[in-house]
């Protein structure tokens, strides 16, 4: 348990700016969910399945976040703008929206995403990850453009990703921050996984299926079925999905009788107690990670991540953080969470500049039929 002493001044100033805190924490919640809410609404659910969620995004829609005060919405130069505010205006409060154009589709931006993550995977091209040296992606909603991230950005390696990949006018190419560090450690911890492999991560948070309670776990830790999750040599329940590919690394694992896991978890400022809803943050927005030995807050930087691991394991659609203390071995699978105190995701590792990554919420639920509870 953190138990923290504040000490206020009793001077005006002081109350102001606690007073205008206070005001932009609830403007950032409010402006979350409503984020929160007009990406669902483009979820298509009669299509979910197995790989995940899966999106309808209107030709109009160039992707969207929110910065300041407001949602920024970007729609494509071709599209019918009334058409397209009229069509906003029945999911989201547009007065607290401005727009912006755009070449591209958020769907065109998307389909050349998940071509990418196809192409990278398949078995004979799989070795051009490091022959080109490339360490991931994005999808940059200010460019309105995917970013290639290559570990050499110079002349000679973006001309043979043109040539042995795709030259498309919707990518763009940057000196990447390096590949993904998986933060697993191999030492005694919190949970280990099995005996004979020792690694300790972080406790996820609690979910439910249609047969069992338990909790999530980084997918890169807990990544085979019939294994035990243990706390201090006991064994808190047994791992029965692992998702560890696409856009997952996370895994499921049945309580053993008697056990439960807390929905109040230990923030960067305290105990926090955990909603039940699932966020999404969009770029500049709070984020805050609960790890086995971190606990920080951070603003996202982007989001549509592809990233590559440092086992050449790539996963998609991940979030990028720059949090005040950057994680370390062990925080893998870490709650990460909004102002709403909802959750949004699972930590997966840092890149070599300290940045954070986290997997969606709503994508793990999706692939392993799970949901809060």
């Amino acid at each position: 348990m953190f138990v923290g002493v504040f000490l206020f001044s009793c001077s005006d100033s002081s109350i102001n700016e606690e007073s205008k805190n206070i005001a932009q924490n609830i403007e950032q919640r409010s402006l979350t969910s409503m984020y929160t809410e007009l990406i669902n609404s483009f979820e298509h659910l009669s299509v979910r399945g197995s790989d995940g969620i899966s999106m309808l995004y209107p030709d109009y829609f160039g992707g969207a976040y929110v910065k300041d005060s407001k949602m920024i919405v970007f729609l494509t130069k071709k599209s019918n703008k009334d058409f397209a505010k009229e069509d906003l205006s029945k999911r989201i409060d547009l007065n607290y929206v401005s727009f912006m154009e755009c070449d591209y589709s958020y769907s065109e931006l998307m389909n050349l995403d998940e071509w990418l993550f196809d192409f990278f995977t398949s078995s004979e091209n799989k070795q051009l990850l490091n022959t080109l040296h490339v360490d991931g992606w994005n999808i940059d909603k200010d460019k309105n453009r995917i970013v290639i991230k290559l570990g050499d950005c110079s002349s000679f390696y973006i001309n043979e990703f043109k040539s042995k990949v795709i030259d498309s006018p919707m990518i763009d190419f940057v000196k990447s921050r390096g590949r993904l560090k998986q933060q697993v450690t191999y030492t005694p911890g919190t949970i280990s996984v099995d005996n004979h492999r020792g690694a300790s991560a972080s406790l996820g948070y609690r979910v439910k299926s249609s047969l069992y309670s338990g909790f999530l776990v980084s997918g890169h830790f807990a990544n085979a079925v019939n294994y035990p999750v243990k706390y201090k040599n006991t064994s808190l329940g047994i791992c029965t999905v692992v998702g560890h590919s696409g856009s997952v690394d996370a895994s499921f694992i049945r309580y053993n009788d008697g056990v439960s896991v807390s929905n109040t978890i230990s923030g960067p400022s305290g105990n926090v107690t955990l909603g039940l809803g699932v966020d999404i943050v969009s770029e500049t927005g709070d984020v805050f990670l609960s790890g086995a030995h971190t606990r920080t807050s951070g603003a996202v930087i982007s989001t549509g991540e592809t990233i590559v691991n440092d086992e050449n394991v790539m996963i998609r659609q991940c979030t990028s953080v720059w949090y005040a203390k950057s994680p370390v071995g062990g925080d893998s699978g870490g709650i990460c969470y909004s102002a709403n105190k909802n959750v949004v995701g699972l930590h997966v590792g840092v890149d070599e500049y300290g940045y954070g990554y986290y997997c969606l919420a709503n994508e793990i639920h999706a692939r392993l039929k799970v949901s809060r509870y």
